[in-house]
């Protein structure tokens, strides 16, 4: 879904996935990450694919945190932080950045996986456990509502 959006005085350009967008000013240098971000679309591989890209998670972290500074209610921002800061090695900062997620959007079954990864890494078991169980009953949730929908279109009689 290729095309071209204005956001903050910035021109952006829709990434392959049809989901990311990137400014044009990022996608001319190579090291930098500009503002990256997802619409309502669904989730966005974007960070993912730029920390691929790059090899360099310390300017994917530094662009990530552009982002939350510009957007600081975008939970999937808090969670690309934190995949980022688990690949630094910063544990303690990394569950903080999954815990905000969380609130920002208690409906993420990623944020929660994440909780609970770091959590039992830290020693911190019941924790993780009850991190693990939320995240499973929001899959169950979404897997709820998802068998919900018709499965084709337009619903028959």
């Amino acid at each position: 879904m290729p095309g071209k959006a204005q956001r903050g005085g910035h021109d952006f350009g829709w990434v392959s996935d049809g989901h990311t967008f990137i400014s044009d000013r990022a996608k001319a240098r190579p090291g930098s990450a500009g503002s990256i971000g997802r619409t309502g679309a669904g989730r966005s591989p974007g960070m993912a694919a730029l920390r691929g890209i790059l090899k360099r998670p310390q300017r994917a972290l530094a662009a990530c945190e552009r982002l939350i500074q510009s957007e600081p209610r975008n939970a999937q921002a808090y969670i690309e932080k934190a995949a980022l800061l688990r690949e630094l090695k910063r544990e303690e900062e990394a569950l903080a950045a999954y815990e905000r997620a969380a609130h920002l959007d208690p409906d993420d079954a990623e944020a929660q996986t994440g909780r609970g990864v770091l959590l039992e890494r830290l020693g911190r078991a019941d924790e993780a456990q009850q991190a693990f169980q939320q995240a499973r009953e929001i899959g169950a949730r979404q897997l709820e509502r998802q068998s919900a929908w018709p499965t084709s279109w337009p619903p028959g009689p």
